[in-house]
């Protein structure tokens, strides 16, 4: 998974504005509130995290001058780089 910011991810909660947001929570919908989107992200990075024996996520660190911070959902894995195998070239 690429592009894991702070800013991207987990996503924002998105009520929706035209039913009341007592009512959406009753009902269980995650966009409803903060605490629900989080919770839903942290499910789904989980499910991410526990997919395979070894799972790359990664985030950009600069955009232009302003510098990005890893989504606090990633912040636990720790840091490394990925072995790539080397491949022969078939092409001249």
């Amino acid at each position: 998974m690429t592009g894991l910011t702070d800013e991207a991810w987990p996503l924002a909660a998105a009520p929706n504005p035209f039913i009341p947001p007592a009512l959406q929570r009753k009902a269980g919908i995650p966009e409803a509130s903060a605490e629900a989107t989080l919770a839903r992200g942290k499910r789904i990075t989980d499910g991410w995290l526990s997919a395979a024996d070894e799972v790359v996520v990664s985030h950009p660190t600069m955009e232009e001058d302003r510098v990005l911070l890893a989504s606090p959902l990633i912040a636990g894995v720790p840091l490394g780089t990925p072995e790539t195998r080397a491949y022969q070239r078939y092409r001249t």
